[in-house]
Parts: structure tokens; C-alpha cells; sequence
């Protein structure tokens, strides 16, 4: 039995026996609270709802199950519903940060950008390390028109989560709206080496080749052959006439679905692409490309539950696309579900043996389980097969200072500079490292040139200035 029906076998197994204790005492909260848990692992929201809902009746002041239900309504784009559990989790509770940062997710999509912004700013005063908090933030700053202070967030955000590919495209975007093209192109090339199927950051990073062929005094720009001609895969209104016009007339095509589902995801309409690829879906389901298509946009769209269902049901329908191990175990990864992820990207590492983000990852993963030995052995393999990959030295330098180790750590982040230069968190992890060595001349340069990069940026009280 492999490990996910072992999984489900589990749940239906703790299903039953929470039901049974449930027929004896409906008032038993445990029972529902075992049960709930046991239908999330199989994916049932209905249910776990239904359960929550019964602790909240048995245990009014519960905040976690308020917070859980929330979760799972947002799981269900029932952002008001989620929104009010939210709130009601932290009126109970005012100190639990993913409450604060679920509510400013909904406040988001709501498009209540300065509410969201206060829930993110609360989170982060309460110590999150969570990278959402800082990247909803970011998305509230730049609707406020306040770009640098998103970048800033991005920067920190990329710091706590270097494989959060929308980190990258994000502050891409908001590089891109200030005019600084070859930032925007460079983040938007990391974005897609994390997630090379994204059609939409493909989309943006055509738009910023275009953009700088245009911005230097007329001097062509040689457009790599991955990187679509302006123009291709067409996303007009009227594109998207055409493609429901082939639908209408022919529903048994699959192309059509497609192309209107892309469309839309490169217009930043994923809901509506979403829709197309579950239309797709019900009348194709052997169709594995179309869960792994739509896991993408779920994926973008920050809905790992749901892109972790379809890459695991994409698997299931056809095993050859790969690709799914990789991207799902950056999905679990980003869902803070770490042996998981590390289960998956041992498959992608099998598959591949060369892929060096794979093993950056299964390295940030072994480091959010304090398994150091394997962290460190998984950054050094990732620089081996790739002696450019500024991950992979970002990972190992933070696993060296964790260690104590400030002279590899200062060898790694030094190594990481010579990549990539503007690193706001190097800088000021360098300084760090320098500082506990008591070299406090070479930390005071680092924290100055983190302070130039990032006037906000929070040493610590340790600038020395």
C-alpha cells in the first residue's frame, strides 16, 4: 500500500470510529474535532465544515475552530463566510498570527486593502515567520501605489520562503510598474525556474524583454526561444470571443477549453480559468495536463490545498507527468507540510537527479524540521549541480549561523553576493554572523549597506551606528 491510500485508509478508519462515539454522545467536541482533521486529509471541506460547525456549537469559545472552519470556507472562495470566522477566531484569541493573516487574505480578495494591510501588520508585530504575511502586505502596499515598500516586503518575504515562486513574480510586478525593467525580467526568470509551467509569468516576462527592447534607444534584445514572441497565445477580448464561439460550437473539442482557460489565467482572471478547466475536467477526466494545468493556477493563486489535490489526481491519471512530484512538493512545502514535501521531492530528485531546486528544497524543508545534517547536505549537492544557485547558498549559510558555524556561514552568504548583490537579508545575516564572531567593523559595513538597500529593514538594534 502506497502512503497516500495508506493515508485515506487511516482517515476512513478514524471517520468511522469518530461517528460511532458521535451516535453515543453528540455532544462529543473531540470526536468531531478527530473527525474533521480525518476529512481534511481526504479533502472532504463539506464535511470538515459540518464538524466544525458542531464543536462551535458545543465549545462557542473555540478559537481554532473557528479559525479552522474559516480556513476551509476560504478553501471554497466564501471569503465572507471565512472572513467572519476570522474575525470571530481573533476576538477570542487576539495573539495567533495565522488568524490575522487568513483574515488579511480575505480582506484581499475583498479588495479592502488597508484592512488587510492592518491584519498583516498585526501578524507581523505578534513574530510571524510566515512569508504570506509579508507578501499579502506587499500586495496591499502596491494597490496603495506604494511600490518600494512593496519590494521591501517582497525582499523579506523571499528571505522566509526563497521557493515561493509568486514572491518573485510579485515583486517582478511592482519593479516592472516603477519602470526597472531588468529587476522585473530577473525576478520574473526566478519566478519561472520555480514554476516553469506558469503561463502567467511567462506572459510578464515577455512583457519586460518587451519593455527593455523598447527602452534602449531602439538596440534589439535577443528573446531566448522559451520565452513566447509578443503577441503569441492570444488573450484579447476577442481571443476570447473565438474560443467560446468553438465551445459553443463544439464541446467535445478540448482545444477550446484550453486555449479560453489560458487566456484567462494570463489575464489574471484565474476563476474564471479555473471554471474552464473544471468544465474541461468533467467532460475529460483522463485528462491529466488539464488537473495539472489547473493545479498551476491554483498554485498562483495561493490555494495550495486544492493545487495539491490536482497534481496528486493529475499523477494519478498519468503517471508520466513528472513535473507534478517537483510542483507539488513546492506546493506542500508552501502549506508548511513538510514531510510530505520532502516525500515528493525525493520522487522529482529520482526522476531528475539534476535538478538542483529540487534539492534546495528538500533542503528548506529538512531545515524547518531541524534536520540540519540533511539540510546541509542538500544545499551542497544544489551547489555542485548548480554553482549558481544563490538558494542553495542562502540555505547552507542559514544552517551554518543556526549551527554556529559564523565562518561557513560567512562563506555562504559572501559566496551568495557574488550572485546576488542586492540581497537585503544577506547582507544583514552576514552582519549577523560577523557580529556574533565580535568582528564588529565588518558587521557595521553589512548592516549599513542592509540599511541602504532597505531603510525599514529590522536589525535588531544592531547597527552600531
Amino acid at each position: 500500500m502506497n502512503e497516500k491510500n495508506a493515508v485515506r485508509k487511516e482517515a476512513l478508519e478514524t471517520i468511522a470510529r469518530c461517528t460511532k462515539a458521535i451516535d453515543t454522545n453528540p455532544d462529543d467536541a473531540d470526536a468531531y474535532n478527530d473527525r474533521a482533521t480525518a476529512y481534511s486529509k481526504i479533502k472532504n471541506v463539506n464535511a470538515l465544515i459540518a464538524d466544525m460547525t458542531e464543536v462551535i456549537r458545543i465549545k462557542h469559545r473555540d478559537s481554532l475552530a473557528y479559525y479552522t472552519r474559516g480556513y476551509a470556507y476560504a478553501c471554497k472562495n466564501e471569503y465572507e463566510k471565512a472572513l467572519a470566522d476570522f474575525t470571530q477566531s481573533i476576538k477570542l484569541c487576539p495573539k495567533i498570527d495565522t488568524a490575522f493573516i487568513g483574515r488579511g487574505k480575505m480582506f484581499i480578495h475583498l479588495e479592502k486593502f488597508d484592512l488587510a494591510m492592518g491584519d498583516f501588520n498585526r501578524a507581523i508585530r505578534l513574530g510571524t515567520k510566515d512569508a504570506d504575511a509579508w507578501i499579502g502586505r506587499s500586495v496591499a502596499f502596491a494597490e496603495n501605489g506604494d511600490y518600494e515598500q512593496a519590494i521591501r516586503d517582497g525582499n523579506k518575504a523571499i528571505s522566509l520562503n526563497p521557493l515561493c515562486a509568486m514572491a518573485f513574480s510579485n515583486r517582478g510586478a511592482f519593479y516592472q510598474r516603477q519602470g526597472e525593467y531588468e529587476r522585473a525580467l530577473e525576478d520574473y526568470n526566478e519566478a519561472i525556474k520555480l514554476e516553469p509551467k506558469n503561463k502567467e509569468y511567462r506572459k510578464n516576462r515577455t512583457s519586460a524583454y518587451s519593455m527593455i527592447k523598447f527602452t534602449r534607444d531602439g538596440q534589439p534584445l535577443d528573446i531566448p526561444d522559451e520565452v513566447p514572441a509578443v503577441g503569441e497565445q492570444d488573450y484579447s477580448d476577442e481571443a476570447i470571443a473565438k474560443y467560446s464561439k468553438g465551445i459553443r460550437n463544439h464541446p467535445g473539442e478540448i482545444k477550446n477549453y484550453v486555449d479560453r482557460g489560458v487566456a484567462y489565467s494570463k489575464r489574471g482572471e484565474y476563476d474564471r480559468a479555473i471554471t474552464d478547466f473544471s468544465s474541461l475536467l468533467k467532460k475529460f477526466p483522463k485528462a491529466g495536463d488539464g488537473f495539472a494545468c489547473r493545479a498551476s493556477i491554483y498554485e498562483a493563486k495561493g490555494d495550495f490545498p486544492r493545487a495539491i489535490a490536482d497534481y496528486t489526481r493529475a499523477l494519478q491519471v498519468d503517471p508520466r507527468i513528472e513535473h507534478c512530484y517537483f510542483r507539488r512538493g513546492i506546493a506542500y512545502l508552501q502549506n508548511n507540510e513538510y514531510d510530505l514535501a520532502i516525500a515528493d521531492l525525493n520522487q522529482a530528485i529520482t526522476v531528475n537527479p539534476k535538478d538542483a531546486d529540487a534539492y534546495v528544497g528538500r533542503g528548506l524543508a529538512y531545515t524547518h524540521l531541524k534536520n540540519y545534517e540533511k539540510a546541509l547536505a542538500d544545499s551542497t549537492t544544489a551547489i555542485s549541480l548548480d554553482p549558481k544557485n544563490f538558494r542553495g547558498y542562502g540555505t547552507r549559510g542559514n544552517v551554518y549561523a543556526e549551527q554556529g558555524n559564523y565562518d561557513a556561514a560567512i562563506a555562504d552568504y559572501t559566496a551568495l553576493l557574488t550572485i546576488k548583490n542586492d540581497d537585503v537579508q544577506t547582507y544583514a545575516h552576514r552582519g549577523n554572523a560577523y557580529y556574533a564572531k565580535g568582528n564588529f567593523t565588518a558587521a557595521l559595513a553589512d548592516y549599513t549597506k542592509a540599511k541602504e538597500l532597505d531603510p525599514t529593514i529590522d536589525l535588531q538594534g544592531k547597527d552600531l551606528s
